[in-house]
């Protein structure tokens, strides 16, 4: 099954949206999944991880599994999630799910809410603290739930020390990067240690034979190597629909920055997704030609409001000039009829 941004294209059922805009945790108003549609925890290719520090933030693969190197972090948005149900079939792929996504997809690996009312706010009908006791898998909050045998602190602290410190986070998808991030440093790093210990091993035998040591291999260039072994999908996820989403794309942006320029993890963003594009290159294309441009219409609709605004204006001293006839109305009519007023 190939791995390439280029080749995602799934002639699969695309789930209906899932994401309200204005609501933090999953949508209120949600169609009811399919017949066969949610997470099985004993799926054929989930990984099985175990929890070793709830606290912590630990989490690791059965003894003798080896940890796969491509993870897909997974979110609600209609247009590309049908790519969840591809990557799912793919055993290659770690799959970490959030909030109450748990209804639409067929398998995972990890799950993320990181809400301080993660079991309030929640689909109708459906008791998500229920599912978290028994989903079987690691599930991050941001408190240790002492009834959900597999819940995980999710280790902020750890997280922003290995990336010096930068407290950027305005959703869950950032905290689910800076996690796959962090884990994919810790792996490469382990296997530089030992292509340095293999390489220290390689010199100390030749001095002993008295042959010339072998050259040094370029750390830097194995290390660029290394990370694009790994892969970090991000699918379901636009970011686009209302304004406190809108306001999140950048961070997660500037995450998916760290992972393929700064370390060359292989990034897999869907072409339908709004993630990572720009409409034209600046100063290399034209801006476009149609007719109306959305400046052009903002003007207009400023000009409108001022103008409605004048109206309002005359609108409100006319409406106090006709109390004030009404009251000199009221006070004529009292005299002629003998009131002292």
């Amino acid at each position: 099954m190939s791995e390439t941004g280029q080749d995602l294209n799934l002639g699969a059922r695309i789930p209906l949206p899932a994401n309200t805009p204005g609501a933090p945790n999953s949508a209120l108003k949600e169609p009811a999944p399919s017949i066969g549609d949610g997470v099985d925890a004993n799926h054929e290719l989930a990984a099985r991880l175990r929890v070793v520090d709830a606290l912590g933030g630990v989490v690791a693969y059965p003894d003798g599994a080896v940890a796969r190197r491509s993870i897909a972090i997974c979110g609600f948005a209609s247009q590309t999630r049908k790519y969840i149900l591809k990557f799912a079939a793919n055993p290659a792929f770690e799959i970490w799910g959030l909030n109450q996504l748990y209804r639409h997809i067929p398998r995972a690996d990890r799950w993320f809410d990181v809400h301080w009312n993660w079991d309030k706010e929640v689909v109708p009908d459906t008791d998500h603290r229920e599912w978290a006791r028994t989903c079987g898998i690691p599930f991050y909050t941001i408190a240790h739930q002492p009834d959900v045998p597999t819940s995980v602190r999710y280790p902020i602290e750890k997280v922003m020390a290995h990336f010096d410190g930068l407290d950027y986070f305005t959703s869950t998808i950032p905290y689910m990067l800076a996690l796959a991030i962090m884990e994919i440093d810790e792996a490469v790093k382990a296997r530089l240690a030992g292509e340095l210990a293999d390489y220290v091993g390689f010199v100390r035998r030749a001095d002993a034979d008295g042959v010339a040591a072998p050259e040094m291999p370029d750390f830097q260039k194995l290390e660029r190597s290394l990370y694009a072994e790994h892969s970090i999908g991000v699918f379901g996820i636009d970011l686009v629909v209302g304004s406190e989403y809108f306001h999140e794309k950048p961070c997660a942006e500037c995450w998916i920055g760290a992972a393929a320029l700064g370390r060359g993890i292989k990034l897999l963003i869907p072409p339908e997704s709004a993630l990572c594009k720009q409409l034209r290159r600046y100063g290399y294309e034209p801006e476009s030609a149609q007719l109306l441009k959305s400046a052009e219409i903002r003007d207009h609709l400023s000009g409108l409001r001022g103008e409605r605004d004048e109206q309002l204006k005359r609108l409100y001293m006319l409406e106090g000039a006709m109390q004030a006839d009404e009251r000199w109305a009221d006070v004529i009519d009292l005299r002629d009829r003998g009131a002292v007023v």
